[in-house]
């Protein structure tokens, strides 16, 4: 009887022995995993970080592309109302060039009516010429 208590005092002890092992062990694991708890936390921190970084950069990005899209309906609208004023211009330019074809018609057709006057004028002229010289011979004629 007392070999057999022997026995399962040795088998108590190895068990207790067994006990402290694996909780001498499962206090490491736990070190360990407190460890890597703490090593994840900072890098999760960090992580953080740069996505409220991130996060803020984007807010910037996005105001200022709101910004820009603002910007450049301005711009829209600036280059639509130059649009116009062109247009308008262009209107205005091809009157003009059309009041310019008629005075050009028209210049020709007073250049014609010129030439016409002067060759009537040099007409006149001449019969003027023509009469004051038989007007002097006939004074010389009939003053003497």
């Amino acid at each position: 009887r007392y070999k057999k208590l022997q026995k399962q005092y040795k088998t108590l002890q190895n068990e207790h022995d067994i006990a402290i092992k694996q909780y001498e062990l499962q206090k490491l694991n736990d070190e360990e995993m407190a460890l890597k708890d703490n090593e994840n936390k900072q890098e999760m921190e960090i992580h953080l970080n740069k996505i409220t970084k991130l996060n803020k950069e984007k807010d910037n990005l996005i105001e200022q592309n709101n910004k820009l899209n603002i910007e450049i309906s301005e711009m829209t609208e600036n280059i639509d109302g130059l649009n116009e004023l062109c247009e308008g211009y262009n209107d205005s330019i091809n009157n003009l060039r059309e009041k310019i074809k008629s005075l050009k018609i028209e210049r020709t057709e007073n250049e014609s009516k010129i030439e016409e006057l002067n060759e009537k004028y040099n007409e006149v002229s001449d019969k003027v010429k023509s009469l004051k010289i038989y007007n002097k011979e006939w004074k010389e004629k009939y003053n003497k």
